[in-house]
């Protein structure tokens, strides 16, 4: 579960914002994964780089 303690938090919400989309409706999933040594968020499947 993604929580707002999470260092990778913060941008996941701020890419929602920018799509307009809440963050973690069925409308809207975020799905984590580490690839190539790097995390990323896909949203929309759109890959977004992000530090945890």
């Amino acid at each position: 579960m993604i929580s707002g303690e999470n260092k990778g938090f913060h941008t996941i919400e701020q890419i929602a914002k920018e799509k307009n989309s809440p963050v973690l409706t069925p409308q809207n999933s975020v799905e984590l994964c580490f690839e190539n040594g790097k995390n990323y968020a896909v949203v929309h499947n759109k890959k977004y780089a992000f530090n945890l």
